[in-house]
């Protein structure tokens, strides 16, 4: 069957659940409905993404994120035959575009500047470039110690300085548990790709950050004291990734002048 048929049956059946047109009591109440959708088709669409492991490759081979070895085992992984009708092979847009960045601080230049060894790596726009992109190259297990991968919606870097995060902070979660920090990253990327929050407009990006003795995740927003909407976001992020126990934001501002600088909220 046509991928495009596939893709048209499970959004007909998604759009079905959330709109309770199979009768199904615990959704009438369901307000963010065109959030809760989306969610479901990045997900599921993984099933049947038709970018290959050769087109990865174009991405890959541009900035070199993963290793010459790992290059040759994808493209011994490929399959010959790719050619799908043009049908097929429309992609499932999202609502805005989003750009990976890499960040290796574990071989600093002596004097080089913070920042220097950031590179932004690819812009996406399609469900099906997410996920090509993530099952290739951006899994936090791929990653060296003291290195970084950032998602932000394009057009803002993962900086302080960017004018859209000077006056932002960030919720941050931390992991012992690179599974942990794994499964943590993959649904709070599809949050964000699938537009789950309700403060969506307030969001800057997220950055998975693995060190030796513990992994951090951070989710990096604009208006740090926006207290409602940044509590917001915390409420939701904490019930996206999983988490019981209390995270916190700081601003950043805060850690500009301290390092450790404490939190302002907690959820």
């Amino acid at each position: 069957m046509a991928i495009r048929k596939i893709c048209s049956i499970v959004y007909d059946m998604i759009y079905r659940k959330h709109t309770n047109d199979f009768g199904w009591d615990a959704m009438r109440k369901v307000v963010t409905t065109k959030q809760a959708m989306w969610h479901d088709i990045v997900k599921i669409s993984k099933s049947f993404t038709h970018l290959s492991s050769s087109r990865c490759l174009d991405v890959i081979d541009r900035e070199s994120v993963i290793d010459e070895h790992e290059k040759l085992r994808i493209r011994a992984a490929a399959p010959e035959a790719e050619a799908t009708t043009g049908a097929e092979k429309q992609p499932h847009k999202l609502e805005r575009k989003w750009t990976f960045w890499f960040d290796n601080q574990s071989r600093p230049k002596q004097g080089a500047a913070w920042g220097t060894s950031l590179r932004k790596v690819y812009t996406f726009d399609t469900v099906e470039e997410f996920w090509c992109l993530y099952d290739q190259i951006f899994k936090p297990s791929k990653l060296p110690g003291n290195a970084d991968f950032h998602l932000f919606k394009a057009g803002i870097e993962p900086k302080w300085e960017d004018p859209e995060c000077a006056s932002g902070g960030k919720w941050s979660v931390t992991s012992n548990r690179k599974a942990n920090l794994e499964n943590m990253w993959l649904e709070t990327l599809m949050a964000l790709i699938g537009e789950q929050f309700d403060e969506a407009d307030e969001i800057c990006g997220v950055v998975a950050s693995v060190r030796q003795r513990q992994d951090k995740l951070a989710l990096w927003t604009k208006t740090a004291t926006n207290e409602a909407a940044q509590m917001g976001i915390g409420r939701k992020w904490k019930e996206i990734i999983g988490v019981n126990d209390k995270i916190t934001y700081s601003f950043h501002d805060d850690s500009r002048r301290e390092r450790s600088a404490k939190g302002r909220y907690n959820v």
